[in-house]
C-alpha cells in the first residue's frame, strides 16, 4: 500500500510543505529497537528514515565523521547521567537500485507462510 502525505515542515526557519510517498514502514519491535519508514520524494529521491533507541542507531552510522560521532556519544552520556531516555533519528538515500532489491526481499518475507516474523527481522536488519 502507497501512501501519499504532505507535511509542514520548518526548514531553517521558514515553513514549507513536502510531499512524499510512504512505500514501506518497518514496524518497531523489540529486537529492533527501532522503527524505520522508506519514502519517495516528487523528484525520485528515496529515502530510509528511521527512529530508535540510541544505542541501536548510534551503532549503524556511516563510518568517518569521528569528531561529530564522539561529540554526539558525549551528548548521549550526558543526557543519559542526568536520567534522561533519548531517542535518536537518522536517514539514508537510497539509490534505485538497492531499493529494488532489497523491497523484493521484504515483500517475501511480509508474505511468508512460516516464520514471517523471524523474516521480517532478518530483512529489516
Amino acid at each position: 500500500m502507497i501512501y501519499v502525505r504532505e507535511s509542514h515542515v520548518e526548514k531553517m526557519g521558514k515553513i514549507q510543505d513536502v510531499t512524499y510517498e510512504i512505500l514501506n514502514v518497518l514496524e518497531f519491535n523489540s529486537t529492533r529497537k527501532r522503527q524505520s519508514v522508506v519514502c519517495r520524494y516528487p523528484d525520485g529521491r528515496l529515502v530510509l528514515y528511521c527512529k530508535g533507541a540510541d544505542t541501536v542507531i548510534y551503532e549503524r552510522l556511516t563510518e568517518g565523521h569521528g569528531h561529530i560521532k564522539k561529540i554526539t556519544r558525549e551528548h548521549l552520556e550526558q543526557f543519559g547521567s542526568a536520567g534522561l531516555r533519548t531517542l535518536c533519528l537518522a536517514y539514508r538515500d537510497l539509490s534505485p537500485a538497492v531499493y529494488e532489491s532489497w523491497n523484493e526481499k521484504f515483500i517475501q518475507a511480509k508474505s511468508s507462510l512460516r516464520d514471517r516474523e523471524k523474516k521480517l527481522d532478518e530483512v529489516s536488519a
